[in-house]
């Protein structure tokens, strides 16, 4: 089986779907599923532009509604979580997941699936701590606070990832478990990324929650984005025990493979394609399916979820894993033996040309899970609403400019990807020209002395690199120190 892994999508499906049949054609291989790790931008027509938290004139349309309305189809199965520059209306719907347009699904706020027997897990959204244990209580439309904390990680959906049991084979997140940076090349991530650093000394890069998963559930590979760079680490978890609880002989060593990837961008390091070869993965053809213990986690949880303006309280003490018994329940008394994820797609919003539709109260493929589940949707609309915020630029004054991006977008021939054979055992690279090959140190597994709390420091931000060029640009006093530095471009105030 062949995944390919990409980072920040931000809507550039067409230019990445060329990529991976230009690597299928040249390298003669089939690629059986695409995973992308947030900024998605599954944006549908204007109003969900305005729903997207992102300065004006970064709200473009791009691609994905071409695929919503079935103008193009996906050529490769395509999964993904959310990010922090989402059409938030439109995910939002599909809080458990669903397909977004044909051969194209969303995981969720959280989820767990199997795509021919590789179990995938999703976090969506990025950590900042003030939002971290609300209830997910925003819905459209939105406000200039609620279009950003829609999209801010809750502890709600870490606790149900928590009663996860069982290996889980790749999990995903947008922003990096906190602290992954010191089981790679640190010193090179330094040199790309001068401005980290101050996270870095002070433990605060990074997400506090998505490192606990990793250390809980011990997944063969963890993929991110976020921070708009390629970066491999190792991290080697405690001796003795495995993800499902299981003792292992002291001398058993088990690692965690992490991979970050940039954004979709020429000559960036954004597309890795994987050769997974574990033993839970079945003869094809490969079929995405639900995961029952995740289904009945959103069982055994649903009491415990509120969608107000308050504080999420975790129950002390109290474990919601399934018991062999619910799991036997709801894959053959509930959904009859089949866990198949159905196909049926229908669009519930107008695209571009169409006339407006009038907003449904709950989703359609949302709707018949809860009903199969016998559990209630959460997602639906109460009222008639307008899909949009009336809050002009979602800007932020600490946002950093991209126009360095703006100008290396002119070309995206695939023909000027090199081929690599990749880093630490990786397949296939989209490597930069203009960077050395990076280095995976041995691993190690250091003690941790940074903070682990869950209502530690923000992420930092990513900085731009300014291109060779006579013309200075004027820049703001307050953001001379970040342009004096040779780093890659990034995104506005949550990168």
């Amino acid at each position: 089986m062949k995944i390919a892994v990409e980072g920040c999508c931000h809507g550039e499906l067409n230019k990445i779907y060329e990529a991976l049949q230009h690597a299928e054609q040249k390298q003669g291989i089939k690629i059986d599923l695409l995973i992308c790790c947030g900024d998605f931008q599954a944006v549908r027509n204007q109003d969900d532009l305005l729903c997207m938290a992102a300065p004006e004139k970064y709200r473009q349309l791009m691609n994905f509604h071409e695929y919503y309305s079935g103008k193009r189809q996906a050529p490769i199965l395509t999964l993904f979580i959310g990010g922090n520059h989402e059409a938030s209306n439109h995910l939002w719907e599909l809080g458990y997941g669903g397909w977004v347009a044909p051969n194209i699904y969303y995981l969720g706020f959280a989820g767990v699936v199997k795509f021919g027997g590789v179990r995938i897990g999703g976090l969506s959204g990025i950590y900042k701590h003030h939002s971290y244990h609300k209830n997910h209580f925003e819905r459209p439309p939105y406000d200039s606070f609620t279009i950003r904390s829609a999209y801010h990680v809750r502890s709600c959906d870490h606790f149900r990832l928590k009663q996860v049991s069982g290996k889980v084979d790749i999990m995903l997140s947008h922003d990096w478990p906190r602290g992954i940076e010191h089981h790679g090349n640190t010193h090179q991530l330094l040199q790309w990324k001068p401005h980290f650093r101050q996270d870095v000394d002070s433990q605060s890069l990074g997400s506090p929650p998505a490192m606990d998963l990793l250390r809980y559930l011990k997944p063969l590979y963890w993929f991110s984005a976020h921070l708009h760079v390629k970066f491999p680490a190792l991290y080697e978890h405690d001796k003795g025990q495995s993800s499902s609880g299981e003792v292992k002989s002291s001398n058993c060593r088990q690692f965690t493979k992490f991979l970050s990837l940039d954004k979709c961008l020429p000559r960036r390091s954004y597309l890795q394609i994987v050769d997974v070869t574990m033993d839970t993965v079945e003869e094809g053809p490969y079929k995405l399916t639900y995961d029952p213990e995740w289904l009945a986690i959103l069982r055994s949880t649903e009491q415990l979820m509120c969608y107000d303006n308050s504080r999420w309280m975790e129950p002390f003490g109290k474990c919601c894993t399934p018991s062999l018994e619910d799991l036997v329940y709801v894959e053959h008394t509930l959904f009859r033996g089949d866990l198949t994820i159905p196909t049926t797609f229908e669009c519930t919003a107008h695209t571009l040309g169409e006339t407006p539709k009038p907003v449904v109260s709950g989703h359609p493929q949302t709707e018949r899970l809860c009903q199969t589940l016998d559990i209630s949707n959460p997602f639906k609309h109460d009222r008639d609403i307008i899909v949009s915020v009336a809050a002009g630029d979602v800007s932020n004054p600490d946002e950093i400019s991209l126009d360095d991006d703006e100008v290396a977008m002119v070309s995206s021939n695939p023909d000027e990807m090199p081929q690599d054979a990749g880093v630490g055992g990786w397949v296939i690279d989209t490597a930069g020209k203009n960077r050395t090959r990076l280095s995976l140190p041995p691993p190690t597994n250091q003690p941790e002395s940074h903070d682990q709390s869950h209502d530690s420091a923000p992420v930092s931000h990513d900085q731009p690199r300014e291109e060779a060029s006579h013309d200075q640009p004027k820049i703001k006093r307050r953001n001379i120190a970040l342009y004096s530095m040779p780093a890659q471009s990034d995104d506005e105030e949550d990168t």
